[in-house]
């Protein structure tokens, strides 16, 4: 199988994804990683190719200038409530919607993927594989929130009887759908309703975590999946007592 990966330096995204990507390689799939940034005007770093090329994957990283055709500005902080952090995070990720998804359809062209995965730092790859019509695998390496589910708490740090739902969607359609209907745009897409319209439609929305830690969405979506955690194998000696 053909597996296509769009990722970039997020943060703690990079050791799980490997590990993902290394396990896939050792089953004998083909993968190919895209990598770019983020969020606008954040740099690749020289050594993340490496990362994944070592675990013998085809890794594709284009011109830094292409990261700004199409790109849209990031919110400011303060123009989201500082309760709401996630809709910040992920509106500067939308930014970037369109050349991720123009970028990504270059490469479905070229590569012809039999799944997608969708890293949610990136969520522009998934609107070109809707435009490609490849299945999408959304992956999210914490615990649940990037869309709202319920029973999950949305607003971090608050029970969820303590949340505003309504002012969380209003300022979730404000701030992030303008910017995910950009990158719709730039693939010749309809604009959407949902800001996590394409997680909401894809095949799977794995969550690398253990329900365990986390809070029981009820009723459970039906693409919702818990993996646990992934972590890169330890090159070591085993241990000897």
């Amino acid at each position: 199988m053909k597996v296509f990966l769009g990722t970039g330096n997020a943060g703690g995204n990079i050791p799980p994804l490997a590990a993902v990507i290394e396990r896939l390689i050792k089953r004998g799939h083909e993968v190919r990683v895209l990598l770019g940034p983020t969020v606008p005007g954040r740099p690749v770093p020289e050594a993340l190719p490496r990362r994944f090329s070592d675990a013998g994957c085809e890794v594709i990283v284009p011109d830094a200038n292409v990261w700004f055709e199409g790109a849209t500005d990031p919110p400011a902080i303060n123009e989201i409530p500082a309760h709401f952090p996630r809709i910040l995070g992920f509106a500067r990720f939308a930014a970037v919607a369109a050349p991720w998804a123009v970028q990504t359809l270059r490469s479905i062209e070229d590569f012809e993927p039999d799944v997608i995965l969708g890293d949610v730092h990136v969520p522009g790859g998934a609107l070109a594989a809707e435009r490609a019509a490849v299945p999408v695998v959304a992956m999210s390496l914490t615990v649940a929130g990037q869309r709202p589910i319920e029973g999950i708490p949305i607003a971090a740090g608050f029970p969820a009887e303590f949340e505003n739902r309504a002012a969380f969607l209003r300022t979730a359609e404000e701030h992030i759908l303008p910017r995910m209907n950009a990158g719709r745009a730039a693939v010749g897409l309809p604009p959407d309703t949902s800001p996590w319209g394409w997680e909401e439609r894809a095949v799977r929305a794995l969550y690398l975590t253990s329900p365990a830690f986390d809070f029981t969405p009820d009723p459970m979506p039906a693409n919702f999946r818990y993996t646990g955690m992934m972590r890169p194998d330890a090159d070591v000696e085993p241990w000897d007592d």
